[in-house]
């Protein structure tokens, strides 16, 4: 009996996990690289607006790509490299994101990412102006994108956990 109720429990949990990530992990992530606007897009992207450093480019989406742990979660993200948003601020980016960008939020690889000794990526919240955009280490993208993506957690929740230099770095 209690076998047959445990499994009736966890039933719609297995499910829900594979309505969630459907065909099981995803081995990769689309790069855009032709973009000059923000379109849709499948996941939230993570947009490149330095190109100084492309070995520091390459560090952050191998960093972004790795999983919390074998078989854990993965940051549900695609990658912008086009040279069509180099050099643009905050506010002049987001006048090129379209309403056809249907993401809440969206991750900025700056000037500040590149030439930090350890990146952080900028993560502004595209619903409410109000919130305060911050930043985050590039293993933490995962954390944000899972529970921002299903509004399991809101901006406080990640606003609130910040260091004394505005830097998500985990819970």
């Amino acid at each position: 009996m209690r076998r047959c109720l445990a499994f009736v429990l966890l039933l719609p949990l297995v499910a829900l996990s594979a309505s969630c990530n459907p065909g099981g992990p995803r081995n990769h992530h689309k790069t855009h690289t032709t973009l000059t606007e923000i379109d849709a897009t499948d996941y939230p992207l993570v947009v490149r607006t330095d190109f100084s450093d492309n070995h520091k480019w390459d560090q952050i989406i191998k960093a972004i790509k790795r999983t919390s742990r074998p078989g854990g979660f993965e940051a549900y993200v695609d990658f912008c490299d086009s040279s069509a948003f180099s050099g643009l601020d905050t506010a002049a980016l987001t006048t090129r994101i379209t309403r056809a960008y249907d993401h809440g939020f969206i991750f900025v690889c700056d000037a500040q990412t590149i030439s930090n000794r350890r990146p952080v990526i900028l993560v502004i919240d595209l619903d409410k102006t109000e919130n305060p955009s911050f930043r985050a280490l590039p293993e933490y993208v995962q954390a944000i994108e899972n529970n921002l993506s299903i509004a399991n957690m809101d901006w406080a929740d990640f606003t609130t956990r910040l260091d004394a230099e505005g830097v998500f770095k985990g819970f």
